[in-house]
């Protein structure tokens, strides 16, 4: 099958010709929690962070976890986001919306599409966690999901588990208060 993609006017233009749009990540609706995921890919290995906060905007949890060497972006941010789903089901948590900012990952998983080994298993695995959850996976602007970012990017050294905002790193902690009072972000 072929799949057609379509395109804005905004993302047809020259990067030079587009014009701002200020993104915001928004809190979940009430009752509701949302895990935010990313990962990093370098030369030194590739890594993943996300958090999960209440529709207050309080951080439930948030990890930060090094993957090693992989064999695609998509694969490190379905590893990211195979983590974050396997931390919430851990804690029975319900009412889970889930949001990545690889596109392409989102359309795979939704699609049902098949990849080559080894990202066949853990997409496998995602369906079966978001479906099992009733959790819905959509597309969020890198710019928006800037906690997420800044955690898959702070090489750590060693996998972290943070049952709060308390004990996360203060750069992490000014964006989650940065998300919380709903400051935008500017997406070129």
């Amino acid at each position: 099958t072929t799949e057609i993609y379509t395109l804005s006017l905004h993302d047809a233009l020259p990067i030079w010709r587009r014009r701002p749009r200020l993104v915001v990540w928004a809190k979940p609706p009430s009752q509701c929690l949302k895990l935010n995921t990313d990962a990093s890919v370098t030369a030194a290995g590739a890594f993943g962070g996300g958090v999960v906060r209440s529709s207050a905007g309080n951080v439930i949890f948030a990890f930060y976890k090094e993957f090693g060497e992989v064999h695609s972006v998509v694969h490190a941010e379905a590893l990211a986001l195979l983590t974050g789903l396997l931390h919430c089901q851990e804690r029975r948590l319900a009412g889970v919306k889930a949001e990545s900012d690889s596109k392409s990952l989102v359309r795979m998983v939704s699609s049902g599409a098949l990849a080559s080994w080894p990202l066949c298993n853990v997409l496998r695995k995602i369906r079966a966690f978001l479906r099992e959850m009733g959790a819905p996976l959509s597309h969020i602007y890198r710019q928006a999901n800037m906690v997420a970012d800044a955690l898959a990017s702070a090489q750590l050294g060693q996998e972290s588990l943070f049952t709060g905002e308390e004990s996360l790193p203060r750069r992490i902690k000014a964006l989650i208060s940065l998300d919380s009072q709903a400051i935008p972000y500017v997406r070129l």
